[in-house]
């Protein structure tokens, strides 16, 4: 059995390492100011053997936020202050494969797995804001919690991570076959289904609110995604925006001040 999960193990790192190696990140000034700025530290992610560095900011009752795919912790800077001036210890981080946490490539669950431990780590944790594919590791956490006043709020979200991961296979000439091994060598590694952490089959018994922020002219993940969510979502609200695409959206003066006024109420 162990020589068959090492098999599993060498087989699931190759093929991230390939496949699933996002680019780097270039951080402007300001993010790099807030990076100076910032209590960093590293903590290990149980089962995935990946360190992911955190950036601490205040004190208080924590809000997590993470990134999505090809971003990095800082990248979500902007909403550091607006947060902190609300009483909260602010808590960002680099993912698995990204800035400056460890691993080559990285995948969904790995996202998923880390906002878990983190949630974890920390023992007051109120809140939740995530970008784009994040957004799917937060409703996981928000699930595994079921807590009425935990708050979450998704930023150019997905809602069907496993059809958009099959969709992706098939655009990929000749890996379709390879990306399906894959999700059943990751499945079996990891014991879970990909089904699992899907955010449309977490959303009718969530326990906690929701703010939904998307702009329709968002290419990397359509509006409908949020359109879909805030339909199922038990208690939900969203703010549709206009010309600030997939990542302006996390520098923007209207957006920072109904995700501040969102922590308030």
């Amino acid at each position: 059995m162990k020589i068959a999960n090492l098999i599993l193990r060498i087989l699931y790192e190759v093929i991230k390492a390939i496949l699933m190696r996002p680019g780097a990140f270039h951080l402007q000034p300001a993010q790099l100011e807030w990076g100076n700025k910032a209590k960093k530290s590293f903590l290990e992610i149980e089962g995935i053997a990946k360190r992911v560095c955190l950036y601490e900011y205040g004190d208080g009752p924590v809000l997590l936020l993470i990134h999505g795919w090809g971003g990095c912790g800082l990248q979500l800077s902007p909403l550091i202050q607006p947060l902190m001036s609300l009483g909260y210890k602010i808590v960002l981080f680099d993912a698995p494969g990204h800035g400056e946490s460890s691993g080559i490539g990285a995948t969904y669950l790995e996202f998923v797995r880390a906002l878990s431990q983190l949630a974890k780590h920390y023992s007051d944790v109120r809140g939740v804001v995530a970008h784009s594919m994040g957004g799917g590791a937060a409703i996981v956490l928000a699930s595994q919690l079921s807590r009425p006043e935990f708050k979450t709020v998704l930023m150019a979200p997905h809602y069907d991570m496993q059809a958009e991961f099959k969709d992706w296979a098939k655009s990929s000439r000749g890996l379709g076959y390879v990306l399906d091994i894959y999700v059943r060598i990751s499945e079996r590694l990891f014991k879970y289904k990909l089904s699992e952490i899907n955010p449309k089959n977490l959303l009718i018994t969530q326990k906690g609110a929701f703010l939904l922020i998307h702009d329709v002219e968002d290419q990397a993940s359509k509006y409908v995604n949020s359109e879909l969510l805030h339909k199922y979502l038990p208690n939900s609200k969203i703010l549709k925006t206009v010309g600030k695409g997939h990542n302006r959206i996390l520098n923007d003066a209207e957006v920072l001040d109904v995700v501040k006024l969102f922590f308030v109420s």
